[in-house]
C-alpha cells in the first residue's frame, strides 16, 4: 500500500480498558480525545515520519480501510497531533 501526497497509514493501538468502581469497562479511549496509532505505510511525499513511529490523533480523523485483514486509518499530515517519542530506559 502506498497513501498518495503527504499521507500515511496508521494501525490504531487499542488502550486496555480499565473497570469503573462499580464494575463498568470504561476504554482509555473514552477518557480522552487523542487516539495512538502506529504507522505502518508512508505516502508519496516525506513529512519527517517513518515506519514504526507512533503518532496521536483525533478520534474523527482519517479514512478507515483495510488491507491484508489488518484495519488501518489513512491520516492527512495535518489530522495528526503528535510524534510520540518513547521514553529512554
Amino acid at each position: 500500500m502506498k497513501p498518495l501526497g503527504r499521507k500515511v497509514a496508521i494501525q490504531p493501538i487499542k488502550d486496555e480498558e480499565q473497570k469503573s468502581a462499580g464494575g463498568i469497562i470504561i476504554p482509555i479511549s473514552a477518557e480522552s480525545e487523542l487516539h495512538r496509532g502506529v504507522v505502518r505505510f508512508l505516502g508519496t511525499q516525506d513529512i519527517g515520519l517513518k515506519v514504526g513511529d507512533e503518532v496521536l490523533y483525533p478520534s474523527d480523523a482519517g479514512v478507515e480501510v483495510e488491507y491484508d485483514n489488518v484495519k488501518l486509518l489513512i491520516l492527512a499530515e495535518g489530522e495528526m497531533t503528535a510524534k510520540q517519542h518513547k521514553k529512554p530506559l
